[in-house]
């Protein structure tokens, strides 16, 4: 029998049956306690005799398990110890290790410590035989132990505190960070985190207890919470090496006991922690429970816990113009290889140079319309390699979304190998690598990422169960498609109803449908097939619209070419952003044209991707060319 059992039969807390056990029971009425003597003396409880015979005097030894060796427990252990040593006790610390329980709990017994204070990450398993035998064990809960005399732990309420302040900010998607890079509401903080949420009356999704940051933060967190400053520090420089800043495209706050100095050259919000009066509120309420009272005057929560604004924190960025879209494609680094023409057969050219940088359809198209102000989930698949973190960093600089993109080690990350001319002429060869294994249960699992979308860019460089999947989901969940039908000789016909926008380049419809027929024959034949509408890009020819009323020819921006590898992802992305808007079609297959003439302006796909400002600069000349020209050409 234990101390437990004691507490069950006398209908009491084990808390209750220790303080009667130690006679520090002055609190306790006198019916209680006498209960509690006579379950004791019916049952023989043996550990009773013994424990009073270990403590027949009064060791005034407070003994401390930890395994926490940061900052801040260094702090609240020095100020911890000032605080008892006023009482007249002192501390002796012991090192919390789960191989060494026997040990650990033998050098308290020999100690003769009235209580024990556990400082441990996780619950103090180790020292529930000390409790059960009597023995008061004290804990900074996050959770409830009924062995245990729980206290309350400063850090909790400092989150609570902060938590707060930046759901008046705004925020409502919080990442919480430990110090060993897991999720600080996984660490003991959720019910903190939970009832701030619940006192600002805001929804608190389940995914926002589980991420951390690993390899991109998800797009829609807009602020951070650290458990310490350190680790803030560390995350606001990661922050800034993938290009996002503080507070401008993200908050960044911390719990942090630290001194004024460091306080002030940090620059960064915290729930400063005063762990000198926090140190003597724990001293003197373990006390209080061991029947041994407390005269000096307790400091409030406000003084313990101070929010010290440090301009690391703003209300959260504004959302771009352009609505939600979904992008689902190739990811690839781009091998570009400069030369005077594109090499015929075995013919041997030497390069002028040869230039890396990320690329494929989908996440050009995701780059391209993050730029334009979209907010934009990306979909895909890369290897576990080199190229897949220097991507990362690319599309993390660019604001997209990549809580959809996988990663398989099976593979590389796929490759395109780019010939490009002096006149900015092109041709690829594609390794689809890491592409290849993007399956429709991938797809499947990405399904509620299609939530409120207004538009999803859909590019066929993948496997066609992915892209089966991708067009069934929104078939399901109404989201308008716009397909781009690369390396691919057909599409499935029971899905063409499905697509809002076929958007093939000359020589893609010409594969689609070959013969002598004419492109707008060609193009009628998908419509007559259910797909809404058909543009088919031509280079410097500009492009061709068709839908059941008619057709009608968009001319080109007037520019010269260095590379036009990315003018189709720069049109589709702009054509998807400025449709999302609200734009009519004639307006936004303008700004879509200007948006490939800026990108082929430039070497390089990503890197010549226009900006939403760039863009703007020509809405004038867009609404003369575009609207001017008259209507749709009816046949």
């Amino acid at each position: 029998m234990n101390i437990k059992d004691i507490a069950e039969l006398a209908g009491v807390s084990p808390a209750t049956v220790s303080k009667v056990i130690h006679h520090k029971d002055s609190g306790i009425r006198d019916i209680t306690r006498q209960n509690v003597l006579a379950v004791i003396e019916k049952y023989q409880y043996q550990p009773y005799k013994k424990i009073l015979q270990e403590h027949e005097r009064q060791s005034r030894i407070i003994g401390v398990a930890t395994d926490i060796s940061s900052t801040d427990t260094m702090r609240f252990l020095s100020a911890l110890t000032k605080a008892f040593m006023q009482t007249g006790y002192s501390l002796m610390v012991f090192p919390y290790h789960p191989d060494y329980q026997t040990p650990l709990t033998d050098n308290i017994k020999k100690q003769h410590a009235e209580a024990v204070l556990a400082l441990t990450k996780d619950p103090p398993l180790l020292l529930k035989p000390l409790a059960e035998s009597g023995l008061p064990v004290f804990w900074l809960a996050g959770e409830k132990d009924p062995t245990m005399i729980s206290l309350p732990s400063i850090k909790e309420q400092a989150a609570y505190r902060m938590t707060k302040y930046l759901l008046a900010l705004g925020h409502h998607h919080i990442l919480g960070l430990a110090r060993d890079g897991t999720s600080l509401w996984q660490k003991g903080y959720e019910q903190a985190f939970r009832e701030a949420h619940q006192q600002a009356g805001t929804v608190l999704s389940s995914e926002v207890l589980k991420n951390a940051l690993t390899f991109w933060l998800p797009k829609e967190c807009t602020a951070i919470l650290c458990s310490d400053l350190e680790t803030a520090v560390l995350v606001r420089e990661v922050l800034r090496s993938h290009g996002l800043r503080v507070p401008q495209d993200i908050s960044l706050a911390c719990l942090s006991g630290v001194e004024k100095a460091d306080k002030e050259a940090a620059r960064i919000t915290m729930a400063w922690m005063d762990w000198t009066a926090y140190a003597a509120k724990i001293s003197r309420d373990l006390l209080e429970q061991l029947g041994v009272r407390a005269e000096d005057v307790p400091a409030d929560d406000e003084q313990m816990i101070q929010l010290l604004p440090c301009g690391s924190t703003a209300a959260p960025p504004q959302k771009g113009l352009g609505r939600k879209l979904i992008v689902v494609g190739s990811i690839n680094m781009d091998r570009n290889i400069f030369l005077p023409h594109l090499p015929a057969a075995g013919e041997n050219l030497m390069a002028s140079k040869v230039v890396q940088a990320p690329g494929g359809k989908g996440a050009n198209q995701a780059v391209g319309a993050a730029r334009l102000g979209a907010e934009t989930c990306l979909i895909g698949m890369m290897g576990k390699d080199a190229a897949s973190q220097t991507i990362f960093n690319e599309l993390q600089k660019n604001h997209v979304g990549c809580t959809g993109v996988s990663f398989d080690a099976a593979l590389d990350t796929g490759t395109a190998y780019i010939n490009v001319t002096a006149k900015g002429d092109s041709s690829i060869v594609i390794y689809p690598g890491a592409n290849s294994l993007l399956t429709r249960e991938h797809i499947a699992a990405q399904e509620t990422l299609f939530d409120g979308a207004h538009y999803c860019l859909l590019s066929t460089e993948i496997p066609m169960s992915a892209i089966e999947e991708t067009l069934q989901i929104c078939q399901r969940k109404s989201v308008p498609v716009l397909v781009k039908p690369a390396n691919i000789r057909s599409l499935p016909a029971a899905l063409l109803p499905v697509i809002t926008y076929l958007i093939p380049s000359r020589r893609e419809i010409e594969t689609l449908i070959p013969g002598p027929s004419s492109l707008e024959e060609k193009a009628l034949y998908f419509l007559q097939a259910g797909v809404k509408h058909v543009i088919i890009t031509l280079g410097a020819d500009g492009c061709l619209f068709c839908h059941q009323g008619g057709h009608q020819y968009f001319p080109a921006m007037d520019i010269q070419p260095v590379d036009t590898t990315g003018g189709a992802d720069a049109f589709i992305s702009a054509l998807a952003v400025c449709l999302s808007e609200g734009m009519s079609i004639e307006t936004a297959i303008g700004f879509g044209t200007y948006s490939a003439g800026l990108c082929i302006a430039g070497p390089g796909v990503q890197p010549s991707l226009p900006q939403r400002n760039l863009l703007e600069s020509y809405r004038e000349e867009i609404q003369i060319r575009f609207m001017e020209k008259g209507g749709i050409h009816h046949e």
